[in-house]
């Protein structure tokens, strides 16, 4: 999981390759599948991206709380069901899976259904230098052409308050933290995780 722009998906690419695993999935593909499916009169935040999701909150967000953060939220519920589908059909097929995305959300996702049947590992991306995320954005928004530049670059502040939402639910829940500045030391961190993880699993 990560915020938009930290570099999620060549963190998973990187990851994959190293440990061979055939099968990448991000969570922008199963939200464009069920864009399609699930109309924007029934789920509004379905279809704006997870930084804009709280312009299309349906419901008043209660006093205390952050819209940002909310609309976030409960677009990642939403996602979730799919993210949910993902996993378990890739136990059914035996099928080791690489899994990025905003909405890989550190406790909406209920691991222990599957603990007796895979090993899931869980780990949050993150650029908590708010120069360094600023510049992966730009970035990642010339690559996308001048509109998508545009929007991340009118979306900072909302990108980066969904990122310390994220950073608190993973101290929160347990959940590791990967520094991606530095993609090299990135993914070797994630693969001896991963195996270490495996290992005492195997042990226990």
């Amino acid at each position: 999981g990560g915020a938009s722009g930290v570099g999620k998906s060549s963190l998973a690419l990187e990851v994959a390759r190293r440990l061979t695993i055939g099968r990448i999935m991000s969570t922008d593909s199963i939200r464009d599948v069920m864009r399609v499916m699930v109309s924007d009169d029934l789920v509004p935040t379905l279809h704006v991206s997870s930084f804009e999701a709280h312009s299309r909150l349906v419901s008043e967000v209660s006093e205390g709380l952050d819209p940002v953060v909310e609309g976030f939220l409960e677009q990642s519920r939403t996602v979730a069901v799919g993210v949910r589908a993902v996993i378990a059909r890739a136990i059914a097929e035996g099928t080791n899976t690489a899994l990025d995305g905003v909405s890989l959300v550190p406790g909406l996702l209920d691991l222990s259904e599957w603990q007796d049947r895979a090993h899931i590992v869980f780990l949050l991306a993150a650029d908590e230098d708010r120069e360094s995320l600023h510049g992966h954005l730009v970035a990642r928004a010339e690559s996308s052409g001048a509109r998508a530049s545009e929007r991340y670059m009118q979306n900072f502040k909302e990108i980066f308050r969904i990122q310390e939402e994220l950073l608190g639910r993973a101290e929160n829940c347990g959940v590791p933290v990967v520094d991606v500045q530095d993609l090299e030391s990135a993914a070797q961190q994630v693969v001896s995780y991963v195996v270490d993880q495996l290992g005492e699993r195997h042990a226990a």
